[in-house]
């Protein structure tokens, strides 16, 4: 618990922490209340606790002499207009709170600064006397407040921060005019605001203890033909015009004991830190500030000096210290540091002088420094009294426990001078406070409650130093005290709008103790949390069954455990399809800049997919690759499947279709480095209106059948979808196996929707002369029932098998699984595919798929042929299709990705087309189920 100042500690608690005076007792004071959050509150109530006024006006209608208007937090966008009066010794008070720490803001905001509803003024008073204003926090569109013809004002404790935006016609902070007398405004915070302006016919102002920064018009301070103004303990800084203006016949006045220093600027020419008319130098006192020479320290009767000379002219400015004073920073607030000429040398006994600083403190004897004021005083100059205790942190060893507790109270401080201080613990149970000089103190509870402690720290200097108070928000040295009890952890996970993600809440356990240890394992292998909140988040890699247990150890060393199940699962989704378009390319400086995955790299990509798809459909290319690797892409998170997606060598250029689980994905190099890039085609979502029909693969267009031309440079070539092998009219789109044969030059196929022009922005597989590349593509359908398969450059010839289509009235709906190896037929045996030979899969009812799979996603993969040839997949029990799902060269590893119906008892084949054997590894990526 932190503090630098008593500010926010009761009246009774304040007064004896400042060294004040206890009044005498007397008749009850009746308190009106105002909060505008309050559900009851109404206006054309009596303003009780209970049915407070919503607003601060309605207050001020029926306030009466002796009364307080209490007003609680919070925002009043109005303009109070004050017209009732209190009587001497009895005046009105509206009264807010008062910030418990130095540059905060008091949490009562009043006024309106910005929008319609803009108000003129936060406060208006005009003919009133005894009213005194505090603790609130004032925005309007001109003065914050205005007071004419008043007497017995007092403004204590207000806070104005203005816009920092520069306004040479900003308007004053407070502005009192008319005939005026006994006017007070005391320890505000007056920030990028017009200042305070007294104007002609007021008497007796008294300003200080103030801190006035950054003021944008003529004076941090302007007094204009007003007598007997008392500018005291003041700190003025930054103004753009002078510090303290005394204008016309402002005579009598008296200006001591403040810091005015850093005011004036290039466009303020004859601005100067004190300046005093010819008509109000008469009876003026001058004496016992701080000024900053630039760019002048006194302009007195239009006659600017430096401080000597003013001494020599006016007689003034005798105990003045022309310095740039050493200010604790730019922003708040704005003390003295140690050892500045103006510490301890104040004099006590100028007019106007209050008790303690603006934030409450009283005069504290530096003993680092000699006292240099009158009477040997120890009062700083400015708004702020120096200390060296600037920070108390107390705070209890118990948070919670049942009682009787025991605790032990520890007070640390921060004090730069050579004093002991002697600490009050004040444990809030109504015990007796605690004096003492030790920074350790024993205590019991013995009742149930809710206690807050509160150390305050004071030497024989006059230093006073507490710590914060309830009031103040503080949760350090507060305590919760029960009836004893057991340990019974509570746990609750619920899904969150993640796929695979949940919420785990442990928040409804009880005990008496604080819970001082909280783990959580997840079940699924990742590291047990060691959590620091009782409500955190999981996701899942992969569907399953799995344990959630948390372990709660609390603050008597007692240890519970919970545990429950979570079964994340993927529903069966539709699709929708997208224009193909580029997600990223590790080439180009404008999506990730030059960056090619390294040996064994996972990088983490994103498909920015809706929430709730439970799975992409992608693109992946590998280029530049300067080794023997493959790519595994997986769902974001998962760990190593031993599946892959394709296989490159040196210096070729591999495309392959992926369909990933979830939006969120990672790619694996394995050897040497690679750039990689992802086109995006789609994703499956629940609820998707489209649903897949598998077909046996059929050929929709071969260039090599009957004039045999090839598709040139920059050309395309239609492929007619609607009503072509079965497709219906209504087909949204299509799963094709694109196959490049004899091309010419190096280059690449990208296959669109039909209609389209240009220059693609995707590709779908990339080729080199001479080679067979095949790869599968999902590819909407064009307004006119066509796809295109646009040719980079050379010629080549082209091949399209439909191997199913999404449409409306399809039933397929889909459901991904962690990608999952079915066949290696390098395992085992080790025996390859023989030539011409037929490899029959269990699919449907094996590992995670259902027996009525419908059909399947997967990867096929070939490795070290004997010959050239081509792979076909297609549902067992069919007859082998004319068609292929890749094509391979003697001795690579070539991969594609196939969607393919599943035959007789959820079964799949593969059927080697070549004269020699190959080894074949299927894996798995998901199903296809009939709604």
């Amino acid at each position: 618990m932190r503090l630098r100042s008593t500010v926010g500690l009761t009246a009774a608690a304040l007064t004896a922490v400042l060294g004040l005076p206890v009044p005498a007792a007397g008749a009850e004071v009746t308190t009106l209340y105002v909060t505008r959050s309050h559900p009851a509150c109404s206006d054309t109530g009596t303003g009780t606790k209970d049915v407070p006024f919503c607003t601060i006006g309605a207050a001020a209608k029926v306030v009466q002499p002796g009364q307080t208007v209490r007003i609680g937090q919070g925002n009043y966008a109005e303009q109070v207009d004050l017209t009732r009066s209190g009587t001497p010794g009895h005046p009105i008070t509206f009264a807010g709170t008062v910030p418990a720490e130095a540059g905060r803001a008091p949490n009562v905001r009043v006024g309106a600064e910005f929008g319609a509803g803009a108000t003129s003024h936060a406060f208006t008073l005009n003919g009133v006397h005894d009213v005194d204003l505090t603790g609130m926090y004032l925005l309007s569109k001109d003065e914050q407040v205005t007071v004419a013809n008043s007497s017995a004002v007092t403004m204590d404790r207000l806070a104005v921060w203005g816009s920092s935006t520069a306004d040479p016609r900003k308007p004053a902070a407070v502005a009192v005019t008319g005939a005026c007398a006994g006017v007070t405004i005391s320890r505000a915070v007056l920030w990028n605001t017009g200042g305070v302006s007294i104007g002609a016919g007021v008497q007796g102002t008294v300003v200080t203890t103030n801190d006035i920064g950054r003021t944008q018009g003529p004076a941090g301070i302007t007094a204009t033909d007003a007598p007997g103004t008392v500018v005291t303990n003041n700190t003025v800084t930054g103004a753009t015009g002078s510090g303290v203006v005394l204008a016309g016949a402002s005579t009598g006045s008296a200006l001591v004991n403040n810091v005015i220093s850093g005011n004036g600027t290039a466009n303020a020419p004859g601005a100067a830190q004190i300046a005093v008319s010819a008509g109000s130098a008469s009876g003026t006192r001058v004496d016992y500030n701080i000024t900053g020479a630039a760019p002048a320290a006194y302009a007195w009767a239009g006659q600017v000096h430096a401080l000597p000379a003013f001494r020599a002219a006016t007689g003034q400015g005798a105990h003045d210290i022309d310095h740039t004073p050493v200010l604790s920073g730019a922003d708040l607030p704005h003390r003295l540091e140690e050892e500045s000429p103006g510490i301890d040398s104040a004099d006590p006994t100028a007019p106007g002088v209050l008790a303690t600083d603006l934030l409450g403190h009283r005069v504290a004897d530096d003993p680092k420094v000699a006292n240099s004021g009158p009477q040997g005083t120890a009062r700083d100059r400015g708004a702020y009294e120096f200390l060296g205790l600037t920070e108390i942190v107390a705070s209890l060893d118990f948070r919670k426990g049942p009682y009787p507790l025991a605790v032990n109270a520890t007070v640390t401080a921060r004090n730069s001078w050579p004093t002991s201080p002697t600490y009050s613990y004040d444990f809030g149970d109504g015990s007796a406070p605690v004096v003492t000089t030790a920074t350790t103190v024993p205590h019991t509870y013995t009742t149930k409650g809710t206690y807050q402690l509160v150390v305050t720290a004071g030497d024989d200097t006059g230093q006073q130093l507490a710590s914060l108070t309830a009031a103040d928000g503080a949760t350090a040295g507060r305590v919760v005290v029960g009836d004893p009890g057991p340990l019974t952890p509570v746990l609750t996970v619920t899904p969150d709008f993640r796929l695979f993600g949940y919420t785990v809440d442990t928040r409804a356990s009880t005990d008496p103790w604080e819970i001082t240890d909280r783990t959580i394992d997840f079940g699924d292998g990742t590291p047990v949390l060691k959590a620091a909140s009782d409500y955190v988040s999981h996701t899942y890699s992969a569907p399953g069954s799995y344990p959630v247990t948390v372990t709660l150890t609390d603050a008597a060393g007692r240890t519970a455990t919970a545990t429950t199940t979570v079964s994340p699962a993927y529903d069966p989704a539709g699709f929708v399809a997208v224009t193909p378009q580029r997600l990223e390319d590790t080439r180009v400086p404008s999506m990730v800049g030059l960056n090619p995955l390294k040996p064994g790299e996972t990088r983490s990509f994103s498909a920015y997919t809706p929430s709730g798809a439970t799975a992409t459909v992608l693109n992946v290319t590998a280029v530049n690759a300067t080794a023997e690797t493959h790519l595994d892409v997986l769902p974001w998170g998962a760990r190593p499947s031993g599946t892959s997606n394709l296989n490159v060598g040196p210096g070729r250029t591999v495309a392959n279709l992926v369909t990933v689980p979830s939006g969120e994905f990672s790619i694996t190099n394995h050897s040497g480095t690679v750039d990689v890039v992802v086109d995006l085609f789609g994703y499956y979502k629940p609820g998707a209106a489209d649903r897949f029909t598998p077909l046996t693969p059929a050929r929709l267009l071969d260039t090599r059948q009957g004039a045999g031309a090839k598709v040139g440079p920059g050309a395309s070539v239609p492929v007619q979808v609607a009503g072509a092998a079965g497709i219906p009219s209504d087909v949204s789109a299509v799963v094709l196996n694109v196959t490049a044969t004899e091309p010419t030059d190096t280059g690449y196929l990208a296959v669109r929707p039909g209609g389209q022009s240009g220059r693609p922005g995707t590709s779908n597989l990339n080729f080199a002369p001479g080679q067979t590349v095949p790869n599968q593509v999902i590819v909407p359908v064009g307004p006119d029932g066509k796809v295109e398969i646009f040719n980079n450059s050379g010629g080549t010839h082209v091949i399209a098998d439909v191997a199913g289509y999404y449409s409306p009235g399809g039933k397929g709906l889909f459901t991904p699984v962690p990608p999952t190896r079915l066949t290696d037929t390098r395992t085992g045996p080790g025996t390859p595919l023989a030539a011409y030979g037929t490899l029959g899969v269990q699919v449907g009812g094996a590992a995670t798929v259902p027996a009525d799979a419908v059909a399947g996603v997967f990867n096929l993969t070939v490795t070290g042929p004997a010959v050239d040839g081509h792979l076909t997949a297609y549902p067992d029990g069919a007859a082998v299709p004319g068609t292929s799902s890749l094509n391979f060269t003697a001795g690579a590893t070539v991969s594609n990705h196939a969607q393919v119906p599943l035959g007789t008892g959820g079964r799949l084949d593969l059927r080697n087309g070549s004269y020699g054997s190959t080894h074949v590894i299927a894996d798995l990526f998901g199903y296809f189920t009939n709604a």
